[in-house]
């Protein structure tokens, strides 16, 4: 390269062909993530990290978040359901959301049922971020939304406007995924299901018909003690007589 009238070699990642200055690599016709070129006419040899490296026209392209390439080959696929890995070597840093990162074998599993992750770390209960959610999804946003609750239990929004899980009220039933309805009263019924229009037990004496959801009173030598039909008193703890 000339430099003040003067022909002096180029450094390393340099280039010049004869009648300017030396030029970073990154200048010429690989493109601008050109390491090392040849010093004569700036035909790239090496791309940076994370850009792959054309054998055929000798450019560099910048790799995608999901690809990777150590600048001496072209972009390679990252791991499996990987959405960012690491720019030069098969490692990846955070998975699609709605699969888990393994801190150890940085793979991506698929979280299950009842499990999510926004991709940068493993699977999580729903009901960790928020109480009572039973299933959830992760959002575009690779924010937890809840879909489903505990039985008893509602979706609704907090005062922030975000989903939450809400108590229904004594007397209420949901199955998690409807609004909490009015429980319909039975007679004798001791307790109602949280989840169901239904008497889940009835008073000791009482039978519970669960087809009829009623609660009917044990006749002589019967007896229940309100989870089950009335039974023959020598089925009982009694023993037969």
């Amino acid at each position: 390269g000339i430099k003040s009238g003067i022909c002096i070699p180029c450094d390393l990642a340099l280039f010049s062909t004869g009648d300017t200055k030396c030029l970073s690599c990154s200048l010429g016709p690989g493109g601008s993530t050109c390491k090392y070129c040849d010093p004569a006419t700036g035909m790239c040899l090496t791309c940076k990290l994370g850009s792959g490296f054309n054998e055929t026209d000798h450019n560099c392209t910048p790799c995608p978040s999901d690809k990777w390439s150590n600048g001496t080959t072209l972009c390679q696929q990252g791991p499996e359901n990987c959405q960012y890995c690491s720019y030069d070597k098969p490692v990846c840093m955070g998975c699609i959301p709605g699969y888990g990162l393994d801190p150890i074998t940085k793979s991506c599993s698929e979280c299950t049922l009842g499990t999510w992750s926004n991709g940068w770390s493993k699977c999580v209960l729903c009901n960790v971020n928020s109480p009572h959610c039973k299933t959830c999804l992760t959002t575009l946003t690779t924010e937890m939304t809840c879909t489903s609750c505990d039985e008893g239990f509602e979706l609704g929004w907090d005062m922030y406007g975000s989903i939450q899980c809400n108590e229904c009220q004594f007397m209420q039933w949901s199955n998690g995924t409807t609004n909490c309805q009015s429980t319909t009263e039975v007679v004798d019924c001791a307790l109602y299901s949280s989840g169901s229009d239904t008497c889940a037990q009835c008073f000791g004496g009482y039978g519970l018909n669960i087809s009829m959801n009623s609660c009917s009173a044990c006749i002589e030598n019967m007896w229940s003690d309100g989870s089950s039909e009335c039974l023959p008193c020598s089925s009982g703890k009694g023993g037969v007589s």
